[in-house]
């Protein structure tokens, strides 16, 4: 990894000042200006990452901007219109809690029971907590610990969203419920299996008729359950077609819709905040958007299925999607009234889309650290400081492909990472005040920032926050474990056995090999390229991900049969490739 001198979350602070000094301009200002720039972004980004074709909206206030570019069809010329219909991929999240809050409305369940009093079939392995800490609201937020995907059979065309819940029953929880954001399309795809048991009405059907049809948007829907039209075609990173699949994960991100249904949805959920009575759901519903519901250690703050930035002046719910080959966007900030859609039907546009969010982002005024809440308010009881205490903080603290250590150095403690060096000052035992290592001789003292150190549900974590309060989360602590001859003989090569992978994305081949630092560490060659993730022992036959990030906390199984090793890795059967 390359060394650099400061965490990047640093710079959020000047930043800030930056995107304030743009949202104090008028829509009116805005409007001309920012339609070029979106025009000039998309035309690079399609020239530079091989996009097909695009389409885009902005709404300010009252004024509505709209237009497709490139092709919906190249090879028949087919252009791309803001009425082409085209997969929004994780963006259905949004639908399926929000018809999850519908049944709230109604009283047919409540989101903070259990999810097994509306899902009875509903069983996951969890290491010894109890099933009933899942609730309802849990898998709504992605606090639920649920694994993040099943592989196993989700491109194929003739499985249906109800398997899941049999898929994952020898599957374990990635954390204890209401810990850690854990991103989960298992959770989501469970979500609409809890619709069509509560409801008794099929989910694709439920959304069509409870959020689809009141927000007039004709040509959204589910393939192959509604009858949709102008279907784009997708294309892969050559911009070269490549048939689009769908698979058993439709509440999770399987939605077809069309840039202006979405100015639609868009316009509709905007009204309703500002008190619309007579839309799909109640305002107060969604006001709870208002409130902070970052129960969990990194207070990311989640709503109602949005991404939510808040800070004293805006208030922006958003989400990404990308389905198979396409890429999607939706931010609407509502209290201003503004919003923008993006669509790609190309692989290469997920970077389109993220550059079009942050640029809306800039003309809001709210930046990265707005996704994060305060922090939640301490326990104001004087301990007395212990250097034995202090010291029981040194050691390894591993996120999923990072490591910080923590050691002690002329009777101080000192945490390096490739961040840089810092020297940590004691404000109290778990709590430090970091000196930026200059020189030998030189520290830059970061007085109103801390790194923290606190256990969670068995766990010894590692955070950093700012000057304002505002956490993130760098690690656990993880002691290195003896890895003994069994696991030493399960090093080496693993390759899918006896299942092909559908769709764009394929898995070339999985390496576990022993690093320097004593841990077992999995190397995925992708499609997208290659990815490592430092892996804890949990006994002999299981691994499990280090840390926080995207599969953090994910189980790797382990097992013989006859003279291979086998590895399943979400829900994929691998096997160990034997040396000739």
């Amino acid at each position: 990894m390359k060394k650099r001198n400061a965490f990047p979350f640093l710079t959020i602070i000047l930043m800030s000042a930056m995107t304030l000094v743009h949202a104090q301009q008028s829509n009116q200002s805005l409007n001309s200006k920012l339609i070029d720039e979106y025009k000039t972004l998309i035309s690079e980004k399609m020239q530079i990452k091989n996009i097909v074709g695009v389409g885009a909206a902005l709404i300010l206030g009252d004024s509505v901007w709209k237009e497709g570019f490139g092709y919906a069809d190249k090879e028949n010329k087919v252009s791309f219109t803001t009425s082409t219909s085209m997969a929004i991929g994780s963006i259905t999240k949004v639908f399926t809690a929000m018809g999850v809050m519908q049944l709230q409305e109604k009283k047919l369940l409540n989101i903070n029971e259990p999810l097994i009093e509306y899902l009875p079939q509903f069983k996951v392995q969890t290491r010894g907590i109890s099933i009933k800490e899942i609730t309802v609201k849990s898998l709504i937020q992605h606090t639920s610990g649920l694994p993040r995907d099943f592989i196993l059979n989700i491109w194929n065309s003739d499985e249906n969203y109800t398997n899941t819940v049999d898929y994952i029953k020898s599957e374990y929880l990635a954390f204890p419920p209401n810990m850690v954001f854990h991103y989960s399309n298992v959770g989501y795809t469970l979500l609409g299996h809890t619709i069509f048991n509560v409801s008794k009405q099929d989910y694709p059907a439920f959304i069509k008729k409870n959020i689809l049809e009141p927000s007039d948007m004709n040509n959204s829907g589910f393939l192959n359950y509604s009858p949709l039209k102008n279907i784009s075609k997708t294309y892969d990173t050559a911009g070269i077609y490549m048939p689009l699949k769908t698979g058993n994960d439709l509440p999770a991100g399987a939605l077809f819709s069309t840039v202006d249904d979405m100015v639609k949805f868009a316009r509709e959920i905007i009204s309703i905040y500002h008190g619309k009575n007579n839309g799909f759901i109640k305002p107060e519903t969604l006001k709870l958007i208002e409130r902070s519901h970052s129960n969990n250690i990194e207070n990311i703050n989640t709503c109602l299925g949005w991404d939510v930035f808040k800070n004293d002046s805006c208030l922006i719910i958003s989400h990404f999607g990308s389905y198979h080959l396409t890429n999607a966007a939706i931010a609407i900030d509502l209290k201003r009234k503004n919003a923008i859609i993006f669509f790609a039907n190309t692989v290469g546009g997920m970077e389109l889309v993220a550059d079009a969010f942050a640029k809306f982002q800039e003309i809001s005024g709210v930046t990265a650290a707005d996704y994060v809440q305060q922090q939640l308010q301490k326990d104001t009881k004087i301990e007395k400081k212990s250097i034995v205490k202090q010291y029981a903080n040194a050691g390894m603290y591993v996120n999923t492909n990072e490591i910080h250590t923590v050691s002690i150095e002329n009777k101080q403690l000192v945490l390096k990472s490739s961040y840089g060096d810092f020297r940590l000052s004691p404000v109290s035992n778990n709590e430090f005040i970091p000196g930026i290592i200059l020189t030998r001789d030189s520290i830059r003292w970061l007085t109103k920032s801390r790194f923290i150190f606190t256990n969670v549900r068995g766990y010894h974590l590692l955070f950093w926050q700012d000057a304002n309060n505002k956490r993130q989360l760098l690690g656990q602590q993880v002691i290195p474990r003896k890895v003994n001859k069994i696991w030493i003989k399960r090093l080496g090569t693993y390759k899918l056995d006896g299942f092909k992978l559908e769709g764009w994305e394929q898995y070339s081949k999985f390496e576990l090999s022993l690093t320097n630092n004593h841990l077992l560490m999995l190397k995925v060659f992708c499609t997208t390229g290659e990815y490592f993730y430092y892996l804890r022992l949990i006994n002999v036959n299981e691994l499990v991900i280090c840390g926080f990030g995207e599969l953090g906390g994910e189980t790797l199984d382990f097992s013989k049969d006859g003279k291979y090793d086998r590895m399943k890795f979400m829900g994929l059967p691998l096997k160990k490739i034997l040396n000739k």
